[in-house]
């Protein structure tokens, strides 16, 4: 049990190792910004691929705003979408979109673990932040783990069932998102001012963000961070299939950046350019859903907070990774010391079938509960927020302490059992003494 203790250990510091020897190039200061959020809500200056994305601030959803707001949806509504079902377009390869279906729900696991990491991330987008925050995401760390729980449970859907058939569950949860993003853009277009070339809320551009974080985001993770590896034809199935949710969605062809791996790949890269600036300049909203997300997902997963604040201080390695670095702390509060390698630690686990296939059954299960039996996933959640108390109140801190003591504890390790096998080598050699005794004499 120690040696193997030791050697997690050993991984989760390796690991982060391997993350903070990266040269880095650039670095991130308020200074040198050339966008600061705090100033406007308007997107990025892009130059690139998604310079003509920019064009669609001010498009919405035309089929769903055009709904009464009775039809609309918000988090925790039971009522039944009435959304006009729209034909499939020419464009669809039912059979590609099948085959991503299947690729995502067999990497469950790790594309979970990839999306909470990007959630905690995104929050820096001022745009999105200020519309989670107008809608009540922030109120409680319960709040925000059923809201993005549920919308976890919608993306678990979308894999699982078929797409082609607008009366599977598949579709009519897309139908339901579709309608809480219809709900949100009427409620928080006040947020932005459009004379201003701040756009509207939830429009075509942002859901063009959204796509990059569910197709792109997502693969660089579990590739760089986790070093699972898909092959090309993977990578246009999976966009395949988020190509079509999009559709559903409302997201127009011209902005559905997952129309080819080509066009996601050089949106992402051009994305990822302004990601410093994103992290220098987040407005006070964005920390709060940090938090209270964090407070969530601590609970629900019964990992406690701690961890979860160590997966949010990842973003500083995986931008050292793609040559960035900062001059001040981007992050508003700092895991306990060691925390951030074990996050890192799991990151790594998660490259090897067997740990993925554990955490795609436990997210399916969960999913299954949710659906099947609300009181007994509320009994699940009330015991993991114990377990989650316990690990922030107990284990982080034990770990961090041995964290820091690591070096002194295995060599003190190693010495016991270099001097317990030393003492059997001697009671060996003295018993073969006596044995050699007692043959004399006999």
């Amino acid at each position: 049990f120690v040696e193997c203790f030791f050697v997690l250990l050993y991984i989760c510091k390796c690991n982060q190792v391997k993350f903070s020897k990266m040269d880095n190039n650039k670095v991130a200061t308020k200074a040198n910004l050339i966008w600061d959020q705090n100033e406007s809500l308007r997107p990025p200056p892009y130059t690139g691929p998604l310079k003509r994305y920019l064009s669609a601030i001010n498009i919405g959803d035309e089929l769903v705003d055009s709904l009464p707001m009775k039809d609309l949806l918000c988090h925790g509504s039971n009522k039944t979408v009435n959304v006009p079902d729209i034909p499939a377009p020419a464009w669809v390869d039912w059979e590609s979109v099948k085959r991503g279906q299947l690729l995502w729900t067999e990497n469950l696991g790790r594309a979970y673990k990839a999306l909470g990491f990007a959630l905690l991330t995104g929050f820096s987008i001022s745009r999105f932040a200020v519309v989670l925050y107008h809608t009540g995401y922030a109120q409680s760390g319960k709040t925000a783990f059923d809201r993005y729980n549920a919308t976890g449970h919608a993306i678990v859907d979308w894999f699982r069932y078929d797409l082609s058939n607008p009366q599977s569950q598949g579709r009519k949860s897309i139908h339901m998102v579709r309608c809480m993003h219809g709900f949100a853009r009427r409620n928080s277009n006040q947020l932005f001012d459009q004379e201003n070339g701040e756009g509207i809320a939830l429009s075509q551009y942002d859901m063009a963000e959204v796509m990059l974080g569910f197709a792109i985001v997502t693969h660089s993770l579990i590739e760089e961070s986790m070093g699972y590896k898909f092959s090309r034809e993977e990578k246009r199935d999976m966009a395949s299939c988020w190509r079509i949710i999009g559709f559903y969605l409302g997201i127009l062809d011209e902005y559905n950046p997952c129309v080819s791996v080509e066009e996601l790949e050089a949106c992402f890269d051009e994305y990822m350019t302004m990601t410093p600036a994103r992290l220098i300049s987040p407005r006070p909203c964005t920390y709060e859903l940090q938090r209270t997300a964090i407070e969530g997902f601590g609970m629900g997963t019964g990992l406690g907070k701690e961890y979860w604040y160590g997966v949010l201080s990842l973003q500083v390695d995986f931008l050292k990774k793609r040559g960035v670095d900062f001059d001040e702390t981007i992050l508003n509060r700092k895991p306990k010391q060691g925390v951030a390698a074990a996050a890192s630690g799991v990151f790594y686990l998660l490259r090897f079938d067997f740990f993925n296939r554990i955490l795609s059954a436990l997210v399916i299960r969960g999913r299954d509960l949710n659906a099947e039996n609300k009181p007994a996933a509320e009994k699940a959640f009330k015991m993991l927020s114990v377990v989650g108390k316990v690990h922030d109140e107990v284990t982080w801190k034990v770990y961090s302490i041995v964290y820091v003591l690591r070096k002194v504890i295995l060599l003190a390790v190693i010495a016991y059992l270099y001097l317990r096998r030393r003492g059997k080598i001697q009671r060996r050699k003295v018993q073969q003494r006596s044995l050699r005794s007692i043959l004399r004499l006999v």
